[in-house]
């Protein structure tokens, strides 16, 4: 009795047109790689949020200290650290305080004659989500302020 590979390819070609499981296949080796590709970009848009709070913060100190300013009551720099505090731990910005660092110092040398120049800056630890060990990512953001001296 001769024996043939007939039965082998019958067998092969059942199995390559079996599609049970493929999807799940397909999912272990995709799935790992978009789940960690939205955590990154949930990562970064924590990141991103944090620096934008603290441009806009900024911006809203130094709105206040040259409003200040002009009705004669002119800030120290403790003051514009705290004012830059309050203001980025609050409403809207949600910041927390622990997390944030604020210096505010009479900026050196002085670029325009007639005004003080400070220079503000502001520094947030951001959460990371994403890891195992917590760790934060660090952002910085400055702003030079000008009041009339």
């Amino acid at each position: 009795m001769k024996r043939t590979a007939r039965p082998l390819a019958a067998k092969s070609t059942g199995l390559r047109a079996a599609t049970e499981g493929s999807a799940t296949i397909e999912f272990a080796l995709i799935g790992p790689i978009f789940i960690l590709m939205m955590m990154a970009v949930f990562q970064f848009s924590v990141v991103m949020q944090s620096y934008n709070a603290l441009g806009s913060a900024a911006a809203d100190v130094q709105r206040q200290v040259v409003t200040q300013s002009q009705a004669g009551n002119v800030l120290t720099s403790s003051q514009m650290r705290d004012i830059a505090i309050a203001r980025a731990s609050s409403a809207p910005y949600f910041l927390n305080s622990a997390s944030l660092t604020v210096t505010a110092a009479l900026a050196s040398p002085q670029r325009i004659t007639g005004a003080s120049e400070y220079t503000l800056t502001m520094s947030y630890d951001a959460p990371i989500f994403v890891w195992i060990t917590p760790l934060s990512f660090t952002t910085t953001y400055t702003r030079s302020i000008f009041v009339k001296a």
